[in-house]
Order: C-alpha cells, then sequence, then structure tokens
C-alpha cells in the first residue's frame, strides 16, 4: 500500500470515529413548527388568497372615482349624407381623409350604493380571508404537533416492545433449556413461544404506525422527523378547569368563525348590491370630441360636452329578480353555514375537553397497573427463587409489566396531545406555541448574560480573603 492509500484510510477512519461519536442533536417542537410554516403549501394557499381579496377590493374601490377616456381615430372614409348631397351638384358623394380624436370623463352620481356596497362585501371578504390564514395557521400548527408527538410515542412504544421481544426471547430459550433437559414441560415451551409470536406482531404494527407517523410528519413539515426528538412542554395550567361557563366567549373568538362571520356580511352586502339594479343609473360626462375631413362631406367638427345621464334598464325576462333572489339563497347559505360552524367548533372544544380528562383517567389508572405489576413481578421473582413458580408464570408477569408500561407510555403522550388539541379547538394554539417561543428565547438571552457576567467576574482578581476556603470546606469543593 502505498503512503498517499495509507494517509487516506488513517484520516478516513478519523473521520468515522468522530461522526460516530458526536452527540446526536434533538429536535424540538418550535422546529418542526418553523419547518413548517417556512415549506407548508396550505399556508401559501391561504395567503394568495388574502392577497387576491385585497386586489378585488381595491378595484371595487376604484368605483368611486371618475374614469377617463380617450379615442383616436385615422383613416380614410367614404361618405354619402345630407352635407355632400347639398355642396355637390353633379356628385353627392366623397373620399376624404379622416381623423376623429375625443377624451371624456365620466362620474358616477347616483347607482343605488351598489358600488358602496360592494366596496364594503369586498372589505368583509378580506377581513374573512385574514382570519382564515389565522385558522390555517392553526389548524396546520396542531398537525405538526399531532405528528410530532405521534412520531415520539410510536417510538417509544417500539423500544419498549422490542426490550420486551428480547426478553421474551430469552424466556423462550431458558423454557427450552428446561424442557431439554426434562425440568419443564413441552406445553411450557409452547405457550412461550406464542408469547413470542404475540410480541413479534405487536413489533410489526409498531413499526408499521412509527411509518405512517414518519410519512405524515414528512407531508406537514418537507422533511422527515429528526433521530432525536425533546418531549414538549405541558399546557395543562393554561387550560381551565371548567369551560361551560366560557365557552360561547371561546368559540366567538375563535378565527374559523370570525372569518364565516366576515364571508356572511360579506353575502349580505352582495345581496344589497343585486338589489341596486332595481335603480336608475345617473352618471355626469364631460367630454370634447374633434373631427376633420373635407368640407363636401362635413368638414371639421368640434364638440364638447357637459351632460348628465340617466340609464334604467328593465330585464323584461326576470333577470333582476333572479339574481337578487340568488343572492338573498347564498345569504342564506352563509347564516346556515355559520351557525354550522358554532355548533361544530362547540363540539370541538367539549369533545377535545372531553378527550383531555379520558386520558388523564387512563394515564392514572396506567401508573396503579405498573405499580401493581411492578410489586406482582417482584413478588413472582421470589416465588420462582423458592421454586413456588415456574418460569413461565415469571415470563408472563414481565410481558404484563411491559404492557402496562406501554399504555402508560401512549396514555402520557396522548394526554399531552389532548392538551394542545383543547388550545387548538379554542383557536389560541398558535398564540400559546408563539409565547413560549417568546419565553424560551427570554430565557436563553437572560442565561447567556449571566454567563457573561461570571466570566467577567471570574476574570478580575480576588483579594486573599476569597481566595481562601471558608471553614470545614476544602479547596476542590
Amino acid at each position: 500500500m502505498n503512503p498517499l492509500c495509507k494517509y487516506r484510510s488513517f484520516f478516513t477512519l478519523c473521520a468515522a470515529f468522530l461522526v460516530w461519536g458526536a452527540p446526536v442533536r434533538a429536535e424540538t417542537l418550535m422546529e418542526a413548527v418553523e419547518e413548517a410554516l417556512g415549506n407548508n403549501p396550505t399556508l401559501d394557499v391561504a395567503a394568495s388568497r388574502f392577497e387576491a381579496a385585497r386586489h378585488e377590493q381595491d378595484m371595487e374601490e376604484s368605483g368611486v372615482y371618475p374614469e377617463i377616456s380617450a379615442s383616436v381615430t385615422l383613416g380614410r372614409v367614404y361618405q354619402d349624407n345630407a352635407t355632400s348631397r347639398g355642396l355637390s351638384v353633379d356628385r353627392g358623394a366623397a373620399y376624404s381623409g379622416y381623423g376623429e380624436g375625443m377624451v371624456a370623463l365620466r362620474q358616477s352620481i347616483f347607482d343605488g350604493n351598489e358600488t358602496s356596497n360592494r366596496i364594503e362585501a369586498a372589505k368583509a371578504r378580506v377581513r374573512s380571508f385574514e382570519s382564515n390564514i389565522a385558522d390555517v395557521r392553526e389548524r396546520l400548527l396542531f398537525r405538526v404537533t399531532s405528528a410530532y408527538l405521534e412520531v415520539m410515542r410510536s417510538r417509544a412504544a417500539l423500544d419498549y416492545l422490542k426490550q420486551q421481544r428480547a426478553s421474551m426471547v430469552s424466556y423462550h430459550e431458558r423454557i427450552l433449556a428446561m424442557v431439554e433437559e426434562g425440568v419443564s414441560d413441552e406445553s411450557e415451551a409452547q405457550q412461550a413461544q406464542d408469547v413470542v409470536i404475540v410480541m413479534n406482531g405487536l413489533v410489526n404494527d409498531y413499526e408499521s404506525a412509527l411509518k405512517i407517523a414518519e410519512a405524515d410528519y414528512k407531508e406537514v413539515t418537507g422533511r422527515m422527523p429528526g433521530e432525536s426528538l425533546v418531549r414538549p412542554a405541558s399546557l395543562r395550567v393554561r387550560i381551565p378547569q371548567d369551560l361551560s361557563a366560557e365557552i360561547q366567549a371561546v368559540i366567538s373568538s375563535h378565527p374559523a368563525l370570525k372569518a364565516a362571520e366576515m364571508e356572511s356580511k360579506a353575502a349580505k352586502m352582495d345581496l344589497e348590491a343585486q338589489k341596486a339594479g332595481y335603480f336608475p343609473d345617473v352618471t355626469g360626462e364631460l367630454s370634447y370630441l374633434r373631427s376633420d375631413k373635407k368640407d363636401v362631406i362635413g368638414g371639421e367638427v368640434e364638440d364638447a360636452r357637459a351632460v348628465v345621464r340617466m340609464n334604467w334598464i328593465f330585464a323584461t325576462g326576470g333577470e333582476q329578480e333572479a339574481s337578487v333572489e340568488r343572492s338573498s339563497a347564498e345569504y342564506r347559505g352563509a347564516q346556515a353555514q355559520l351557525e354550522e360552524l358554532r355548533r361544530s367548533l362547540e363540539k370541538t372544544v367539549t369533545q377535545a375537553y372531553a378527550d383531555l380528562k379520558t386520558f388523564t383517567q387512563k394515564r392514572d389508572l396506567a401508573v396503579e397497573r405498573v405499580t401493581l405489576n411492578e410489586k406482582l413481578l417482584s413478588n413472582y421473582k421470589l416465588q420462582f427463587e423458592s421454586a413456588r413458580v415456574g418460569l413461565l408464570h415469571l415470563m408472563r408477569a414481565e410481558s404484563q409489566l411491559y404492557k402496562a408500561r406501554i399504555e402508560l407510555s401512549d396514555a402520557r403522550y396522548r394526554g399531552l396531545l389532548s392538551e394542545y388539541a383543547v388550545q387548538a379547538a379554542q383557536g389560541t394554539l398558535d398564540r400559546v406555541l408563539m409565547s413560549g417561543e417568546k419565553a424560551e428565547a427570554a430565557r436563553k438571552d437572560k442565561a447567556q448574560n449571566e454567563s457573561m457576567d461570571i466570566k467577567s467576574a471570574e476574570s478580575v482578581p480576588q483579594s486573599a480573603e476569597q481566595t481562601e476556603p471558608a471553614a470545614g470546606q476544602s479547596r476542590e469543593e
């Protein structure tokens, strides 16, 4: 081997050891949230609709201001009119070069409040889409939290199950050895093998559940979860014990309900705008026209006007009435959707509270069950040492303990998720997470400042009295 290959192999081996020995950086929920807010297209769709609604409002507001129009026509014409016939004896027509220019300013004076109602409808839709962005953000944050906690729950359960499977396989091998020695019966080995088979099935199920959870996480954040995830903080202190007295106030501030209310208002304004079709349109107009052609067919023309026009259109086929009825139906539908959403939100909040209480009780019961099975396993170990119970009983007792621990782990993660679900149902998850992020940033800044103060204090020379250890305290302490 030449020296270059030796050095290359040496550096490759060192790099491998450095990578292997490097600590895995833990990923937090806020990092997953920031990733989702920056990469998820759902929020971009909501933002684009809000932007389009703002431009629609600008378009409607332009109807308040006057319109300016200008036109120019150049060419050649052939005309036979009263002027040419009056001036020409042998021919009542003529060819001529033709030029015409006109500029006009028109201002709506009265349109049955159609423009103002359409402006109000556009403003309401802007506020609706703005609230919709907040609602989409709330749902996106809960999806991130749900996927994050589901990955953690599946990983924790899978770790327990793999430990349990290894332990059960060890028990099975010991029982097989006892059967070969004639100490145990073949039926015990078969029962132990059945426990191992059940464990393999559970491991397979949780591995599948973990893949699904990771796929959900990638869908919402755009990447796979990290190798190590940090358990999010509990939100229990932010949840009131009884929500029945203030549930309506909570629902009324939900961004989804605000969006629906603004959409209902926009539908009402559209209805009022359609009713303006029953009234005449009054428009003021200032115009100036100048035309130039041969005198034989009219000559130069100059026309300046300041007029008021009134247009009143009646649709004999019932178009106006039909448009009003259509807008009325849409308004009633928006009102019904608003009430439907209100009831749905009330159900969601109530169900989230019920789930929180249910998983809290399950967690407490799981803690009792783990404690009970730990005592049972301890007693079985003592009885096994005194030959009062067999190895199969010990195996089953340990299996029950592992199952109880898995149930406790699941209950804790689902209880934590239900706390976030309550905040999401109230429409306050975004505010809670962002305030938590600000508090964490402030805590880190404070810790960094304190660290800098400590370093600066350590750099100052101390007096002899300060450098001496206190009475009863060694220098090493």
